[in-house]
């Protein structure tokens, strides 16, 4: 009977489910009973302090942090057998005198089924700004609960002793919301007294703007979620009692938390992790302060000596990009994982902010290492963390999943014996990629790659636009790589998408083929108006609707489902970010060489040669070269393998490059245009940005798109 009981109570445990609003209602109990305690040892006006750091002020401990946490571990503990908790001060044994119970329903939300309470830890600071509570601010003392799921901080609670106080958010949605907000700013920067040498750079960096001083985390936060200060500093001692709290918080209220670096804080785990890189919090209204103060962090020698083995003066940029640096858990890149991939001894590494990439889907920079015999090599380090990139998290699932596999093909394709025949240069897989793709919620994929890398000191390098001479060499390499896979029946079996192309129609979400023409054309041709009406001979009013008619069509047309009907791999993505180009010589043909292959499939060449010229090459060299540069391509495809001209003509080639540049609009004005709200402004604000596609970021290359497709339509008769 014993035996039953206890495998009863241990099934029970283990199948408790707990909703967050509940989880989060208990917290705020607790944190009532923890502020009693608080109060109660103050007013007694009999405790002592005792330092657990020598001569550290900050570290001081008190009997109201271990009374406060007493009553709020073994209460929780009490209301949820099972449940771990992170607490600041060591654990004492279970005392049920001080077992409250805890009400479990002052709150109301949609989920009823509730969380295995396996997947929560809950993290708590019992006592936050112990050294204002030992001087005598006890108006900054908080107690802090953060509920965590996953490693991820979900909700919060702050309790203000000795303001009667109480705070309690989920990431969406406010329980107990603040109710004394700031109408206006009183300072910019929130920060201690400077005595941390990281902390007196960022207030340096906001030397002309107002600042305050605040003690103890929680206030430094609430004066961001009230709306008195509009960014906050820590220093680099906190642990994840102090942020754990805050930071679900904290995004309710629109803003954001990240370490001196610009990086999210690391997952919150069953340990009290140091933030030993630091902590930068701002208010909805200072992202851009924030980036700002970020970026200036990554150049400045105090925050940057945190880091071991960073040598600022590596990869010709005394900024480093510190914040892609990381692994997928969200920890820096250590020495050892360098040495790894080298498999040399490394005795130091630079990231330079001027090679890094910061895209809508990835990340991705360049790491400059010393080796111990004094060689300088790089590699080239991509990383994708879906649950980090705002973008991600706006999407559908069926972009997500999309987005997700394509990151598996690329590192299937990059190490397949295939990509090794294409005949032109193509990164190479260093070590083993870190691919996490998830099932069950694709949003929480993280996928990690060291590929070798087009370096600057090997005479490689990109361009915006692209002219005539590395339009050319950019056509010649997509050629060889067509070439090289065509006819060829031992491709079957790769792992790569069965219908190549980002912009391929299943890629996208269906309604995308009715928003070409309408009300989607009419919104385009209006925000247009100024630069179409320029070119006085053409009418794009009516546009989007001669197209809207083809569109389905012509999209399985140009993307034809059936193996039989695909000619070779295509790249699915070559627009200008994804070449590099060099001379070995200065007599030398220009080279060029390909990139991100997470779109690779198999496909007809149109597709890739008629995205190349749309989003890659500069409008004036198309005017003026458009047939040249088809001639080009074609004379290169028959060259590397000469049994393509028995089956496909030079004509060929026209007619299925012409077809995918109207194919071109379904993608343009169904959906990218729409996401962009594009406009002249829109586009010339993009002007500088590598990874957009020309029409995105060039009017003129916008309005040769436009007047491409209507003149293929008129000699359509459409």
């Amino acid at each position: 009977m014993i035996k039953y009981l206890i495998y009863f109570f241990i099934s029970k445990v283990m199948c408790l489910r707990v909703p967050i609003h509940e989880m989060v209602s208990t917290c705020v109990t607790a944190s009532e009973e923890g502020c009693k305690a608080i109060v109660a040892v103050h007013e007694s006006g009999q405790w002592s302090t005792t330092l657990k750091e020598k001569e550290n002020l900050r570290s001081a401990l008190t009997e109201a942090d271990c009374m406060s946490q007493k009553v709020m571990v073994n209460s929780l503990r009490n209301t949820f057998p099972g449940l771990s908790i992170v607490a600041e001060e060591e654990e004492q044994d279970e005392d049920i005198t001080c077992q409250i119970e805890l009400k479990r329903d002052l709150f109301h939300g949609d989920d009823e089924i509730g969380i295995d309470i396996s997947r929560y830890t809950v993290v708590i600071d019992p006592l936050d700004g112990t050294r204002e509570f030992v001087e005598g601010r006890l108006h900054n003392v908080r107690i802090l609960l953060g509920i965590v799921i996953d490693g991820r901080a979900v909700a919060g609670v702050s309790a203000a002793p000795f303001l009667s106080q109480i705070l309690a958010a989920e990431i969406k949605r406010w329980h107990l919301a603040p109710i004394n907000t700031h109408t206006q700013v009183e300072a910019v920067l929130a920060a201690g007294d400077g005595k941390y040498k990281s902390v007196q750079a960022a207030r340096d960096f906001f030397s002309k703007e107002s600042k305050v001083e605040i003690g103890g985390t929680a206030a430094k936060f609430e004066a961001i979620i009230s709306g008195q200060v509009g960014l906050a500093v820590t220093h680099a001692k906190t642990v994840a009692v102090d942020t754990c709290a805050l930071e679900p918080m904290l995004e309710c209220a629109g803003g954001q938390i990240t370490d001196y670096f610009g990086a999210p804080l690391t997952p919150y785990t069953n340990t009290n992790r140091p933030n030993n890189l630091g902590v930068i919090a701002s208010g909805k209204n200072y992202k851009k302060e924030h980036n700002d103060l970020s970026l200036y962090m990554r150049s400045h020698p105090a925050p940057l000596a945190l880091v071991n083995g960073l040598d600022q003066n590596l990869g010709g940029d005394p900024c480093h990009a510190l914040d892609i640096a990381r692994t997928l858990d969200g920890s820096l890149l250590q020495l050892s994982h360098l040495e790894n991939i080298f498999q040399q001894d490394i005795t130091a590494f630079g990231v330079p902010e001027k090679a890094a990439q910061r895209g809508l889907m990835s990340q991705a920079c360049r790491i400059v290492v010393r080796t111990k015999n004094n060689q300088i090599k790089s590699i080239f380090y991509k990383r994708v963390k879906f649950s980090d990139l705002s973008y991600q998290k706006n999407k559908s699932r069926l972009k997500i999943e999309r987005d997700a596999n394509s990151y598996l093909i690329e590192a299937s394709f990059l190490n397949s014996d295939a990509v090794k025949s294409a005949g032109i240069p193509v990164p190479q897989v260093l070590g083993i990629p870190d691919l996490r793709r998830d099932y069950t919620n694709p949003l929480n994929s993280s996928f990690a790659l060291f590929l070798s890398d087009f370096a600057p000191s090997n005479f490689w390098y990109q361009r915006n636009l692209l002219d005539f001479e590395h339009g050319a060499a950019g056509l010649k390499a997509l050629a060889k790589f067509h070439a090289a896979f065509w006819g060829n029946t031992s491709i079957d079996n790769l792992q790569i998408w069965p219908h190549g192309a980002y912009f391929e129609p299943d890629k996208q979400e269906p309604d995308h083929f009715d928003k070409v023409g309408g009300d989607s054309w009419k919104r385009h041709y209006t925000a247009f108006a100024d630069s179409f009406s320029q070119q006085k001979e053409h009418d794009f009013s009516t546009l989007g609707d001669r197209l809207q008619p083809l569109v389905r069509h012509l999209a399985y047309s140009v993307h034809p489902r059936n193996r039989e009907n695909q000619q070779t791999i295509i790249h699915g993505d070559p627009k200008a970010a994804n070449l590099f180009f060099r001379k070995s010589s200065q007599d030398a043909d220009l080279q060029a060489g390909l990139i991100d292959f997470q779109w690779t499939g198999y496909g007809k060449v149109g597709a890739d040669v008629a995205h190349f010229l749309a989003a890659a090459v500069e409008a004036s060299t198309l005017y003026e070269y458009e047939s040249s540069l088809l001639d080009i391509y074609y004379d290169a495809l028959c060259s590397s393998n000469p049994n393509i001209s028995a089956s496909f003509s030079r004509l060929d080639l026209q007619a299925d490059v012409e077809d995918d540049i109207l194919d071109t609009g379904r993608l343009v004005f169904g959906y990218q245009w729409l996401r962009l709200q594009a406009t002249p402004d829109i586009l010339q604000q993009n002007a500088n940005v590598l990874g957009r596609n020309a029409y995105n970021k060039n009017i003129q290359n916008a309005f040769w798109l436009v007047q491409r497709i209507d003149s293929l339509l008129l000699d359509r008769g459409l």
